[in-house]
């Protein structure tokens, strides 16, 4: 996955949002369209533009750990990118609902119709069958995908965020760092902020840079590559969303 062409990722993610906009031009509902255009168009290009400026930062590092900054950026990117690719998957289910009617008397101003309205819920996908066949295959084939993505960032539960690494050490390299960050604390204690900084900035230096993040599971951290499980989230998001909007697209043509 890792190795997926940049230029075939980039005109699938541009691709896919021109089906969109393309699909909310034969919607005749405007709830359906809003959706379209203000939900899954806009986290689209929000998606795009993170993945973009993740994969600057990554070749930028050429293998040097990160400071601070460049891992907040990078952080900021990576849980945006999450957020917004479940968030576009709500988006589809809600606009999808309002054109086709799949779910009598399910609204958004309702909290119950906000839970019930899930684009991998049963009877979701049963009202769906009657309406667009073809595209309950491609659904339960993602069902799988669907559940690690939601268990690796789902929006709406309290979860700890996702944290792009600054850099790996060894074991050698950790103790020079830890016995570093103890020369620091000594010289922040004594007032020495020159110093203290000298120190951390020194420990900062060591070690290298892998683009990788840690998932914080309950059972611990789980190290991914971000590249390799981007790409691979995406393919599948992107097969999922271009079934179901050509689908829609040609049932309203």
């Amino acid at each position: 996955m890792a190795d997926y062409d940049e230029h075939r990722l980039r005109s699938r993610e541009s691709d896919l949002m021109t089906l969109g906009v393309t699909t909310a031009a034969r919607f005749q509902n405007p709830q359906a369209v809003r959706h379209l255009r203000q939900g899954f168009y806009r986290r689209g290009l929000m998606m795009k533009e993170s993945r973009f400026q993740i994969n600057a930062i990554i070749a930028e590092a050429a293998g040097k750990n990160l400071d601070p900054y460049k891992t907040c950026d990078l952080n900021i990117h990576l849980n945006s990118y999450y957020i917004h690719i479940r968030g576009a998957l709500d988006n589809l289910a809600w606009s999808l609902q309002y054109e086709f009617g799949l779910l009598p008397g399910v609204e958004e101003e309702n909290v119950k119709g906000r839970s019930a309205c899930s684009l991998f819920g049963q009877k979701f996908v049963t009202a769906l069958r009657g309406v667009l066949p073809g595209t309950v295959t491609v659904l339960e084939s993602k069902r799988v995908w669907e559940q690690e993505l939601k268990t690796l960032r789902d929006p709406v539960a309290p979860r700890i965020p996702l944290y792009a690494i600054p850099g790996i050490a060894t074991e050698q390299e950790s103790h020079e760092i830890r016995h570093l960050h103890e020369l620091a604390s000594k010289a922040y204690q004594k007032g020495d902020l020159q110093a203290g900084n000298s120190y951390l900035h020194e420990a900062a230096t060591i070690g290298q840079y892998i683009p990788a993040f840690l998932d914080s599971t309950p059972n611990g951290l789980r190290m991914k590559s971000i590249p390799e499980q981007m790409v691979s989230d995406f393919l599948n998001f992107a097969e999922l969303c271009e079934a179901l909007l050509k689908a829609a697209s040609t049932s309203r043509a």
